[in-house]
């Protein structure tokens, strides 16, 4: 198979994707929309925030209670973002 033609294969595999990407993103029932949640991969496991919990997943689980006062810095800390106002509530996409 050419490079063309893999790519090709390759996007409309992905567009499988799409209606369910949709869902995540805006229904209601979608953990992402429920919560705030980042998380990342690390060299050796996972590290996640889900609402005000940061959850280390390197060989052994390891959850700890953020504070909202503490959330920004956490962030930043573990997935170097910044946040102005860090708040639970999503942008209106109409």
């Amino acid at each position: 198979m050419d490079e063309g033609a893999e790519a090709e294969a390759d996007t409309a595999a992905l567009g499988g994707f799409a209606d369910r990407c949709q869902w995540q993103q805006d229904s209601a029932n979608s953990a992402f929309v429920r919560k705030r949640v980042c998380t990342r991969a690390t060299q050796s496991g996972r590290i996640t925030l889900a609402g005000n919990t940061l959850k280390c997943v390197e060989g052994e689980t390891v959850e700890i209670a953020i504070e909202e006062g503490k959330y920004a810095a956490v962030l930043t800390e573990h997935f170097g973002m910044t946040m102005g106002n860090p708040t639970g509530i999503r942008p209106n996409h109409d």
